[in-house]
């Protein structure tokens, strides 16, 4: 193994060992209560050119929420931008003053009171982001923005308050009026009626979910949600991204909401950003949540050049803020955390056009494609490289599984409560689910947000009752392993009990954190084997990639949730919980098709002895 190797394989755990921290405990961190930034803020993207030429004046419109409102002023541009801004009501900008020193010290930020029917000027440097924001008061609800990109480039943006949603409904819990509560027998049905901690809607009943296992499949949903047809198959083959895309047939949007891990400037992303961008000019609110620190250098560019050019496209790249943490370990953390939570949605003003996708996909080739596209025509777009595994260059075909449904009234309420995500600060996190239909008796679904450090790590509460609950059979598909304490301990229950436990994971991670990653799931599967049936996933050409739980053949979870302590502790995660035996045996027949494409494990397995030292200690395990 070469030092070059060596280096990326252990660049997180040396992290870790630096930082000489162990468990944080379930409430370190900011608690839900503590006012802190936005981990993802609202942000205007300002570039040289300014909003498409094609946008008619009214659509040349930016949306904020908050009060306070807090708007970052973001330049795109390689030159210098100078801006005038002006407000209906109380405003203030504040922007970096001067620089203490010459040493690299932070800037000085000044405060500037932005009068009502006046204007405060100041300059944006070229590809300046993150120190220079807007905040509107309460009394102002529209704001205009004129840049100058030079002596002949001059264009104005209008910032409008977006009215507030309607207020939230108070939480149907089980035995509320309406809706059925749960059979005093039934533990599943009250595991699934149960309230939480953890942000869920009420349940829900969308009916029969469409099961989206075929990565090629998913991007033709997502696709023919935006455009109203599938896209040829011709177009798809050849990686043309400029190929004419048919919108004769498209739907009228309200909204698109999207969020993932990484949405790449790929084939995949500059085809979905120009229907982004169709719908944008045509007055859709479009939503897209990443994570900051996982964008390449092209991702970013691509992105928010798409921001600047559609201002009805808000882009939120999620990155924890440094204050409110305490030491070496918020300040690791806040670079380590990253949004997982993965959703398709579109609300259409048309019936049974609206779609709701859950599941565990990013937005990128790998997740639909058996191949990269040749996108050399194209270089402000990502080439991969199959032969690279150590950079984001690297090229894998995942195998993942989504669920989409169109059911109006579900759909409505599935997107009411993903934008309780897109729009809070972190004391918003927690707060109760959209108001929904209640589930059928015996049957529901019902969508959660994760978001631990401001939750109490709610979601290890409902993982650990999921498999406290199991009593004849426990079915998990997950790609990362690596149990917190609480849920170990809750399989092994599991385990004494008698419960048939099922396992398809993988033991090869193609990822630039392969080395480590698949060294815990080694030593996983090592520990394991003597006690469940766990099998190593190894289809040619495809890594297993999707997250599933299914308790006794009946209650299911489909999510972005990895078994490991990252998912349960840092990242922000999603999904559906459903009570459905149809369901089950729906989502039962999917892992059995996995379990044809691998291998049961038994015995030892090939580990490195230094990570076989070193990984399971609690100061490194924490951070996967």
């Amino acid at each position: 193994m070469g030092p070059s190797v060596m280096r990326q394989g252990f660049a997180a755990v040396l992290l870790a060992v630096l930082a000489g921290c162990g468990d944080p405990g379930p409430n370190a961190g900011p608690r839900a209560d503590r006012a802190v930034p936005d981990p993802a803020p609202s942000v205007l993207y300002l570039g040289r050119y300014g909003p498409a030429p094609s946008l008619l004046p009214s659509l040349a419109q930016f949306r904020f929420q908050g009060d306070p409102a807090r708007i970052t002023l973001s330049s795109v541009s390689s030159q210098r931008l100078l801006l005038d801004v002006s407000c209906n009501g109380a405003a203030a900008v504040t922007a970096p003053d001067v620089l203490l020193g010459a040493g690299g010290d932070p800037p000085v930020h000044s405060r500037r009171i932005v009068p009502q029917g006046g204007a405060v000027s100041l300059t944006l440097g070229p590809g300046q982001q993150r120190d220079v924001w807007l905040q509107p008061a309460s009394t102002s609800d529209r704001c205009t923005v004129q840049v100058s990109a030079g002596p002949t480039r001059q264009y104005a943006i209008t910032l409008l308050r977006a009215p507030a949603g309607p207020p939230p409904a108070a939480p149907r819990r089980a035995g509320a009026a309406g809706c059925p509560g749960p059979a005093a027998a039934d533990a599943l049905s009250a595991l699934f009626h149960a309230p939480r901690a953890l942000s869920m809607t009420a349940p829900l009943y969308p009916g029969p979910a469409r099961i989206l296992s075929d990565g090629r499949d998913a991007f033709q949903a997502r696709v023919q949600a935006l455009t109203g047809a599938r896209m040829p198959d011709a177009v798809i083959d050849n990686g043309n991204i400029e190929a004419p895309i048919d919108f004769s047939n498209a739907p009228a949007l309200d909204a698109i909401l999207i969020s993932a891990l990484q949405m790449r400037a790929d084939f995949t992303g500059a085809m979905l950003g120009r229907m982004l961008a169709w719908h944008a000019a045509r007055g859709t609110r479009v939503q897209i949540m990443l994570t900051d620190s996982l964008l390449t250098r092209r991702d970013r560019r691509f992105f928010q050049a798409l921001a600047a050019r559609h201002p009805g496209i808000e882009l939120r790249l999620y990155r924890l803020p440094p204050e409110g943490g305490g030491g070496a370990l918020w300040h690791v953390d806040r670079l380590h955390r990253a949004n997982h939570v993965k959703i398709f949605a579109t609300l259409a003003q048309q019936s049974g056009r609206s779609v709701f996708m859950v599941g565990g996909r990013n937005f990128h080739d790998g997740f639909a494609f058996d191949s990269p596209r040749d996108l050399s025509s194209w270089p402000f777009l990502q080439q991969y490289d199959p032969d690279q595994r150590f950079s984001f260059a690297f090229f894998a075909v995942y195998r993942d599984l989504e669920l989409a449904w169109d059911n109006d009234e579900a759909v409505r309420a599935l997107v009411g409560h993903a934008e309780t995500f897109f729009h809070r600060g972190h004391r918003a996190t927690a707060t109760p689910g959209a108001p929904a239909a209640c589930g059928r008796a015996g049957r529901g679904v019902r969508h959660f947000i994760s978001v631990p450090h401001a939750d109490g790590r709610a979601l290890e509460a409902l993982y650990v009752a999921l498999f406290d609950a199991a009593q004849h059979r426990l079915d998990l598909v997950s790609p990362f392993l690596n149990l917190p304490p609480l849920l170990q301990a809750a399989l092994e229950r599991a385990q004494a009990r008698g419960v048939d436990i099922r396992l398809l994971t993988r033991t090869r991670v193609p990822e630039p954190a392969g080395i480590a990653v698949a060294s815990y799931n080694r030593l996983f599967a090592e520990e394991q084997a003597g006690r469940m049936r766990v099998f190593d996933h190894r289809h040619a050409g495809q890594t297993l990639h999707s997250k599933v739980v299914i308790v006794d053949g009946r209650l299911s979870v489909v999510s972005s949730t990895n078994l490991n302590q990252r998912s349960f502790w840092h990242d922000t995660e999603n999904g559906v919980l459903i009570l459905d035996s149809a369901e089950a045996r729906r989502l039962t027949a999917l892992l059995d098709r996995y379990e044809q494409d691998s291998e049961r494990q038994q015995g030892a397995q090939r580990v490195v002895p230094l990570l076989r030292w070193l990984l399971p200690l609690s100061v490194v395990r924490r951070f996967f």
